[in-house]
């Protein structure tokens, strides 16, 4: 008999009904298609941009922590997905603890807090301090750069505003600074191995991935030029086609004669590799133009 077992995953309190399979994507930091298309319909685009990173950071630091770059006392707890993309984005590039110290410097966590940081790394009781804090600095930020009102910024402090709003305005007034440098070097190109030149601007029309997007849109050149030329010439023209020639995923799969799906597998393939030469190579994170 098929196991049809499921459970009930709680996305910014709101109920999802997953089955085995999605369990065992999610815990391999692979957010199926479905799920993602679910979230944007019952929730909007923001929250399942958050919820995506938030896995994609989970599985990352359970490696580290496999690895022993990370304490293993801290495993059930980033398991249990309760850690949110802010702290887990600190724990991921080894900055939590720095983090806290600044925080406290600007006393928005108290001692006892930095003191459980610096032994514990994370626990349960000091999540709802660490969130609220970079919340508030977040808005402190934003508002220092005229993006929210003085009220916002008060209501962030009192906990009348939506966590999730500042965060969203703190994403889109990263992402126009991203676009006003680029378009500021719009003249530079660089070229690949193959005598192929790539834009600086790259703005992807892919729509299956958020972050792939930004890691290949937003990236220096000079460090994606080194990461390109790690890969296959049959790489490198699957990416063109895909972020260049802005070809989408099911035409591309049929003038190759291979099916959609294979095209996915191929494109996740390929952008794992240059994840892992942009960090662990030429240690460039590909988070790194989401947070400060």
């Amino acid at each position: 008999m098929e196991n049809t077992t499921t459970i009930s995953l709680l996305i910014e309190g709101m109920r999802y009904s997953i089955d085995q399979d999605t369990i065992i994507q999610l815990q391999n930091g692979t957010i199926p298609l479905s799920l993602q298309e679910e979230i944007i319909k019952r929730q909007g685009k923001d929250t399942c941009f958050d919820f995506c990173r938030q896995r994609r950071l989970i599985k990352r630091i359970c490696d580290q922590i496999q690895e022993g770059k990370q304490p293993s006392d801290i495993l059930s707890l980033i398991k249990s997905g309760s850690v949110s993309s802010e702290i887990l984005f600190q724990i991921y590039h080894h900055k939590l603890i720095g983090k806290t110290e600044k925080l406290y410097s600007k006393n928005l966590i108290s001692e006892d807090v930095l003191t459980t940081v610096k032994k514990h790394l994370i626990t349960p009781e000091v999540l709802p301090q660490l969130d609220k804090a970079i919340l508030i600095e977040t808005a402190q930020y934003l508002y220092k750069k005229n993006e929210i009102s003085r009220e916002l910024l008060n209501g962030t402090v009192n906990g009348s505003v939506q966590p999730k709003f500042i965060r969203t305005i703190r994403r889109y007034y990263r992402q126009l600074q991203n676009s006003i440098e680029i378009e500021q070097k719009h003249t530079y190109c660089a070229y690949l191995n193959d005598d192929q030149y790539l834009p600086t601007a790259v703005y992807v029309s892919c729509p299956d991935s958020q972050i792939d997007k930004n890691l290949l849109a937003e990236t220096t050149r000079k460090y994606l030029r080194k990461a390109l030329a790690h890969l296959t010439a049959d790489e490198r023209s699957l990416i063109r086609r895909l972020y260049i020639d802005q070809i989408h995923l099911r035409p591309l799969a049929a003038s190759i004669g291979v099916s959609e799906g294979t095209i996915r597998y191929r494109r996740d393939k390929i952008l794992k590799k240059l994840r892992n030469i942009l960090e662990k190579d030429m240690h460039v994170h590909s988070d790194f133009f989401f947070e400060q």
